[in-house]
């Protein structure tokens, strides 16, 4: 996945006795900034107060505390999953803008990247979205499906592009034509 490429990055800028170090640096970077999302996200829907309870309840989990240092994967499905509902959040409350939805397709991409299954995990999350613009948009139904389908189309491929970069044996059944059977 992409934190093998970071993890690879590094080893090169620094030398391969620190491996361990940067894997755990890279473990921290991925958990704080989720723990950031994660107040952004609560904050939004809740109040700061809120927020920061919530963060300490996170932080003090042993669950996630315990795999800050040492799971390289439920960590990035943990910020990928934080992040694409903070930015599918603000894609379905402000308006459609296209910013959100390249940043929310992006985080959802990279946590199918990890497992596929993640795509589960944001369906809620994107039902409910949807349930809300037809809500919102309670006459103008047409113009809605217009656009929402341009903005589906985009997402589907930045969500496919970052599956096929992230998972290398798909790029080779693509080169060798084998991608049908694979699937």
């Amino acid at each position: 996945t992409l934190t093998y490429i970071f993890l690879k990055l590094l080893t090169n800028i620094f030398s391969n006795q620190y491996i361990v170090e940067i894997k755990h640096t890279i473990n921290f970077i991925f958990s704080t900034l989720s723990i950031v999302g994660f107040f952004l996200l609560i904050k939004k829907i809740f109040n700061e107060d809120i927020a920061i309870i919530a963060c300490i309840l996170c932080l003090l989990n042993p669950f996630f505390f315990g795999h800050m240092g040492m799971n390289p994967k439920d960590l990035i499905i943990f910020f990928s999953l934080i992040w694409s509902s903070y930015y599918s959040y603000q894609y379905f409350i402000n308006d459609e803008k296209i910013k959100n939805l390249l940043l929310a397709s992006f985080f959802i991409g990279f946590g199918c990247g990890v497992r596929l299954p993640f795509i589960v995990l944001v369906f809620p999350i994107i039902l409910c979205g949807f349930i809300y613009l037809f809500n919102k948009y309670k006459s103008q139904y047409l113009n809605l499906f217009k656009r929402l389908f341009l903005h589906f189309l985009i997402a589907f491929l930045i969500i496919s592009f970052l599956i096929i970069i992230c998972w290398p044996h798909m790029i080779v059944e693509i080169q060798n034509g084998n991608f049908i059977k694979f699937l």
